[in-house]
């Protein structure tokens, strides 16, 4: 679990970035 929470976060930001654009 610690890993998935640390995992989503940085997935999200990642879309966030190319959503972002």
């Amino acid at each position: 679990l610690l890993t998935l929470l640390g995992y989503i976060p940085g997935i999200v930001h990642a879309v966030w970035i190319i959503l972002r654009r």
